[in-house]
């Protein structure tokens, strides 16, 4: 089970993905994962990360520079636990050392990467944009995928599925608003299940959902905007 509270701590993984701003936050998640268990971690840096979202991650969970180390290049020896962040560059020539510090290794994010999973003897993680902040983190071995909003100091699991769908609920009634006018309720949920080609019991939960959200309001019988 994807388990956000333990990349870098109890499970060992390597993330590949080809988004550097993403590659930087899963590494500060990581790295606060560590800290808040009282484990200063190392941070290797292979490729140049965004320090300055890094280190904002971890300010805003009250930590300092005093917390963790961040270094250049791989050691030739490290105290556990190492985080690694390499995407742009290719670690695969690199597998003997990786192999030597492969008890104190508990996360590599780079963007190519699934050759070293028996290396590390790792699980191995995907991580993909979908669109704007969310993305998809799919385990490679059990296949479970979970949907991820990254932005704002913030990595967090969301039902992207239902977002969407939120989101296409709204855009239909307005739509329908802008070219009929005033809907009434009835009208609404009509118009959902058209558009939409959903049953009448879920035009009307989305309905009721997008007015529980405030993205519009139920007056009177009558669909208005919030």
């Amino acid at each position: 089970m994807i388990d956000l509270g333990s990349f870098g701590k109890s499970i060992r993984a390597i993330v590949v993905t080809h988004y550097g701003v993403a590659a930087t936050y899963m590494i500060s998640l990581a790295a606060t994962n560590l800290i808040s268990s009282g484990i200063f971690p190392t941070i290797a840096e292979i490729s140049p990360m965004n320090r300055s979202l890094f280190e904002g991650f971890l300010e805003r969970r009250g930590f300092s520079r005093s917390d963790y180390d961040i270094i250049q290049g791989l050691p030739r020896f490290a105290k556990y636990p190492l985080l690694i962040y390499s995407v742009g560059y290719d670690l695969r020539p690199n597998i003997s050392e990786l192999e030597r510090l492969s008890h104190q290794i508990t996360l590599v994010v780079t963007h190519v990467g699934k050759s070293l999973r028996l290396v590390l003897k790792s699980g191995i993680y995907e991580l993909k944009r979908v669109e704007g902040d969310i993305f998809l983190l799919e385990d490679g071995w059990t296949k479970e995928r979970k949907y991820l909003e990254i932005n704002n100091f913030e990595v967090k699991i969301v039902n992207y599925r239902e977002r969407k769908s939120e989101r296409d609920a709204l855009k239909v009634l307005l739509d329908a608003m802008s070219e009929q006018g005033e809907l009434s309720t009835k009208d609404a949920i009509f118009v959902l299940q058209g558009k939409l080609n959903i049953s009448k019991e879920e035009a009307r939960r989305m309905l009721y959902g997008l007015a529980q959200s405030g993205k519009l309001r139920l007056l009177h019988g009558k669909v208005e905007l919030s």
